[in-house]
C-alpha cells in the first residue's frame, strides 16, 4: 500500500480469526505492523478446520470504521503442517486467496 493511502503515520493491520462452529471458540487478534506484509501464518492448528477471518486497518489516528470490515471464511492447512495459513492481498476488495 502506498504511503499516501495509509491516511496517517503508524499504519498496521489487525487480523482477527475465530474457529467456526467450535464450542467456546475465542477470537484472536494479531497486529501486522509491516504494511508491506501480505500473509500471516498461524502455527499449531488442527488440519481442515474452518475459521472466520477479518482484516481491519489502523494507524496512529485510530481504527478504520468497523462497517468496512467484512468477515470471510478460511481453512487451516491441508498439507500436514498443522498451520493456519492466511494469505491476503490487503486491498479494498478483501479477497481470500
Amino acid at each position: 500500500m502506498l504511503k499516501s493511502d495509509q491516511n496517517g503515520e503508524g499504519f498496521y493491520y489487525i487480523v482477527s480469526y475465530k474457529r467456526r462452529n467450535a464450542h467456546n471458540a475465542r477470537e484472536v487478534k494479531v497486529n501486522v505492523t509491516g504494511w508491506q506484509e501480505s500473509e500471516l501464518v498461524i502455527k499449531n492448528q488442527e488440519m481442515f478446520r474452518e475459521y472466520e477471518i477479518s482484516v481491519q486497518s489502523a494507524n496512529s489516528e485510530g481504527l478504520a470504521p468497523s462497517a468496512s470490515v467484512d468477515r470471510k471464511l478460511g481453512y487451516s492447512g491441508q498439507d500436514g503442517t498443522s498451520q493456519f495459513y492466511y494469505h491476503h492481498y490487503f486491498n479494498a476488495d478483501f479477497e481470500l486467496n
